[in-house]
């Protein structure tokens, strides 16, 4: 078996140092991005949570009536986290407020693997609507983080072609003069 001369040597072991480094870097990115996710969609949902807790209290001098109709007229559909209105015995009630529209087109999203990655555990928390002596409905408030999911995949992207880029022009360019000044013959 031919033995690599010393130029492939040298650049299969750059190639390889190379490799480690994006390994390494991508790992930390991926571990990064999983926890900035899971802040982000737990800061919201807890942002949420409040702000719905508030508009409970605030129902508590209405009639049985009108109190589930106000509330459900007034919430708003924020971004990462999925509001539901529940009926006592379980059933989705209408909200009258504004929803977040989905985003339509061809963007297909990130990759399986890539939202198993970085997708943090996801929480549902249940707010029972007290007036009176009974509860009308519950509030369920669920965590989304596919916007946080979408935005670090397009930065891990971005990213990862640069790299290529770079990659591949270093790659020509620790070729090509390597060949030229090594032949004595064909130095000028």
């Amino acid at each position: 078996m031919k033995r690599l001369s010393l130029k492939w040597r040298v650049l299969v072991w750059i190639a390889i140092v190379h490799l480690l480094v994006m390994l390494g870097a991508g790992t930390v990115l991926i571990l990064n991005a999983r926890k900035a996710v899971q802040i982000e969609i737990t800061a919201a949902q807890d942002s949420a949570v409040t702000l719905l807790e508030c508009m409970g209290q605030d129902l508590t001098n209405t009639s049985d009536a009108t109190a589930i109709a106000t509330l459900a007229e007034q919430i708003v559909q924020p971004r990462h986290v999925r509001i539901r209105v529940l009926s006592p015995d379980g059933a989705p009630l209408p909200l009258g407020g504004e929803t977040r529209a989905e985003a339509e087109g061809d963007y297909q999203g990130p990759p399986r693997f890539f939202t198993a990655l970085v997708a943090p555990d996801v929480t549902v928390r249940s707010i029972p609507v007290v007036v009176g002596a009974g509860t009308l409905a519950t509030i369920e408030v669920a965590a989304v983080p596919k916007d946080e999911i979408d935005e670090v995949w397009e930065d891990v992207s971005a990213l990862g072609g640069c790299l290529a880029d770079i990659r591949s022009g270093a790659a020509w360019r620790a070729g090509a003069p390597c060949g030229a000044s090594a032949d004595p013959s064909k130095r000028t």
